[in-house]
C-alpha cells in the first residue's frame, strides 16, 4: 500500500513595506511546523492581474500598505486568496463584512494572540475557508445562501428582512451607527428598526433583547 501523501500546501507571499513586520510575519508562518509551497515577500509590481500559482495566498500588511484593497482585489482577479493583518485600534467590526463583499478571504488582527491566529486562518483559507468574526459571517451567509442560513426564531417573532439582519448586529454588540455604516442606511432608520425588534420580542431594552436573542445565533459551520 502507497504512503499517502501530504496535502498540497499554498504558496504564502507577503507584501510589507516594513522589512521587520515581513520577517515577523515570515517567521510566524514558519514556526507553525507546516510546509508551503513557499513563503516570500512579494513587491507592487508582482501583485497583478496574471494567472496565480494555485493555491496561493497572499498576506497584506496594511499598517504598511496603505492602498491595501486595490492590492487584494489586483491578486484576486489573478486567481489568488487573500489574508489582511490589521490593527484592531483602526479597525471597525464592520469592516469584517465589507471585505468579504470585495472577496477578502479574511483578517488577522495583530494582537498578543496572533501567534495561534495566524496559522489557524492561514489553514482556514487554504482549505477554502473564510476567517473572519461570526457576525460578519452571518450576514454576509444571509446574502450569499438565502433566508436558510438563518434559524427559524425569526419568523416566529415576526420579524421582516432587514429585522433579522439588523436584529443579529444587535445581538453581536454592534451599535447603531456601526449598524447604520454597513447596511448604508441611516441611523434614524436603523433605531427604527431596533424599536420593531424591542416590540416584537417583548425585551424591556436592547441589553434584555441581546439576552433573550444570543442563543438562538449560529454562525453557519460551512461557507
Amino acid at each position: 500500500m502507497s504512503a499517502q501523501r501530504e496535502p498540497v500546501r499554498a504558496a504564502i507571499y507577503i507584501y510589507s513595506m516594513h522589512p521587520l513586520a515581513f520577517q515577523r510575519i515570515r517567521n510566524l508562518i514558519l514556526e507553525n511546523g507546516i510546509s508551503y509551497q513557499a513563503v516570500r515577500s512579494i513587491t507592487l509590481e508582482e501583485v497583478a492581474p496574471e494567472p496565480a500559482v494555485d493555491p496561493s495566498i497572499l498576506l497584506i500588511d496594511t499598517c504598511s500598505v496603505s492602498k491595501w484593497a486595490e492590492c487584494a482585489l489586483r491578486w484576486q482577479a489573478s486567481g489568488g486568496r487573500t489574508l489582511l493583518l490589521v490593527m484592531p485600534q483602526h479597525w471597525k467590526q464592520s469592516d469584517n463584512l465589507r471585505i468579504l463583499f470585495l472577496g477578502i478571504s479574511g483578517v488577522v488582527p495583530i494582537t498578543d494572540h496572533i501567534e495561534e491566529d495566524l496559522p489557524c486562518a492561514i489553514d482556514s483559507i487554504d482549505r477554502g475557508g473564510l476567517w473572519v468574526d461570526s457576525a460578519a459571517l452571518y450576514v454576509y451567509a444571509k446574502k450569499k445562501m438565502g433566508p436558510a442560513a438563518w434559524r427559524p426564531q425569526s419568523a416566529i417573532m415576526g420579524l421582516t428582512s432587514r429585522e433579522e439582519e439588523i436584529a443579529i448586529w444587535v445581538a453581536n454588540g454592534f451599535s447603531n451607527k456601526e449598524i447604520a455604516g454597513t447596511l448604508e442606511i441611516s441611523e434614524r432608520t436603523v433605531k427604527f428598526h431596533v424599536s420593531n425588534i424591542l416590540q416584537k420580542y417583548h425585551a424591556q431594552n436592547r441589553r434584555h433583547l441581546i439576552a433573550m436573542m444570543v442563543s438562538d445565533i449560529r454562525t453557519p459551520s460551512c461557507l
